[in-house]
């Protein structure tokens, strides 16, 4: 039930945002500057949990946001939540499913400064590189004015790091992974931290038995 009101709340909010977002003129002879609304930069390594910020500048008289239309690479991200940071809201929202979310503010208010917060999981199998993450962010004053808001994409950058399951660091996963994990498995061979990491094929803190049968299914391609 909590889900289906969430839902609802982000679509009837959303809905008085459809069709003004993208309106650009005011009453009057001048249109006032634009907001901007920035989605942060952050770097992390395959498996790490990252958070990235969405910033709000220049941006005077808000009484109500909303965020939608959020596009990333879940080849290599994987969305773990979204919470809205900006202070003195009478109620705030987002739905993962929808990836949209809004927020009201007690009472209007000059903002210069982050207002939500992403936090992504990168994946074990994420190749080092740049994945962009756009969010688009529009904004009204307490007449129910649009705010014109100038919205720039972020972006997650996957630093490079060992290849899942080369336990050796040569740069390929085959059977000297295999041969080398029963080793240290066995305590006849001596490692430094860096390769007993590598040797933890399942991420669960342990090295044995399981991540020598977890390497031979990636090898076989059954896990991925």
């Amino acid at each position: 039930m909590k889900k289906i009101v969430s839902i609802l709340l982000c679509l009837s909010f959303l809905t008085c945002f459809a069709g003004t977002a993208v309106c650009r003129t005011y009453a009057g002879s001048d249109d006032p500057p634009a907001a901007t609304a920035a989605v942060g930069t952050v770097s992390g390594k395959a498996g790490a949990t990252v958070k990235l910020g969405v910033a709000l500048t220049d941006a005077s008289g808000i009484k109500s946001l909303a965020v939608s239309d959020l596009v990333y690479d879940d080849s290599a991200l994987e969305l773990i939540g979204g919470e809205w940071t900006v202070p003195n809201t009478a109620l705030d929202d987002w739905n993962a499913d929808l990836g949209k979310g809004v927020a009201a503010l007690k009472e209007e208010a000059n903002i210069d400064g982050e207002i939500f917060e992403l936090t992504f999981r990168i994946k074990d199998q994420a190749k080092a590189g740049n994945y962009p993450v756009s969010l688009t962010v529009a904004v009204k004053n307490a007449a129910g004015s649009i705010i014109p808001v100038e919205n720039i994409p972020g972006k997650v950058t996957v630093a490079a790091g060992p290849v899942w399951g080369d336990v050796n660091g040569d740069g390929d996963v085959n059977m000297k992974d295999v041969l080398l994990l029963r080793k240290i498995i066995a305590g006849a061979e001596k490692v430094d931290e860096e390769t007993e990491a590598r040797a933890d094929v399942d991420g669960d803190g342990n090295v044995n038995m399981k991540d020598v049968l977890m390497l031979r299914k990636v090898i076989a391609g059954v896990e991925t």
